[in-house]
Formats: C-alpha cells, structure tokens, sequence
C-alpha cells in the first residue's frame, strides 16, 4: 500500500460543506484512508485551517472540528517535523516555482525526499510537477 500525501485543498473540500468538491471528498476519504496510509505536512494543514477559519461560508466550527480531528490522528499521520526540508531550501526551490505557494513546494520536497508519488488534491500544480493527483 503506497503511502499517499494529502494537500490542504482535499482537507478543505472535505471540511467546508459548501466547496465544490465537498461530497466527492467525503465519497472518497473512507477509501482512500483504507486503500493508502494517509499522510500531510503542517504547512498544508496550516494552510487548510486558515481557509476554513476564514471563509464564514465553512461553518463555525469547520477549523475547529479539522484541527482537532488532525490532532487526534484520525485523519493523517503528519509528517515528522525532521523529515521536512528546511524554509530556505523551500525558499529557494520557489523562486524558480513562483506560481507556486510555500506550502505547495514544500510538500513536493517533503513527497520527493519521502519517495512519494501520489497526492489527493485539487490542484492541478502537483500534476505539471510530476505526481499523480487524485481523485
């Protein structure tokens, strides 16, 4: 069973009832969870928690109800802090990625040096960088 990496985009649409992608991702995380051991970093997951705490139209307590669930380890194991690369090796890879943000090219890092080559997401950027996106 591969290990699969988890982006922010997927937490949201899995979170915010009212993203596009809402009941696909809800459709999709009990077989992927028992298809792939689940994986994330902390940027996507600070990524996913900003957007949900922010956007009104995700509830009141989406953010709240992401975080904890992450925290209890019912959703992705997080990636060791140790096994993240560094803010200036990211910094440096995105100057050659600027369309990309900060969290995406560390997570593609992270994947690479992980030797992972899938992620669920809803971004299309992770595909043009050579991994298989899914759905």
């Amino acid at each position: 069973m591969p290990r699969l990496m988890v982006d922010a985009s997927a937490w949201i649409a899995l979170y915010h009832g009212r993203d596009a992608h809402h009941d696909e991702a809800l459709d999709l995380f009990p077989d992927l969870r028992e298809a792939h051991p689940l994986w994330t970093t902390e940027p996507f997951a600070f990524e996913a928690h900003k957007r949900l705490a922010q956007d009104a139209r995700a509830g009141r307590h989406a953010a709240r109800d992401f975080a904890r669930d992450l925290a209890a380890g019912s959703l992705a194991a997080l990636v060791p802090p140790d096994a993240m690369p560094p803010f200036g090796r990211v910094a440096e890879a995105w100057r050659g990625l600027p369309a990309l943000s900060l969290e995406d090219v560390s997570g593609a890092l992270t994947m690479r040096a992980l030797g992972m080559r899938a992620i669920w997401a809803w971004d299309e950027d992770f595909r043009r960088l050579g991994f298989e996106v899914l759905p």
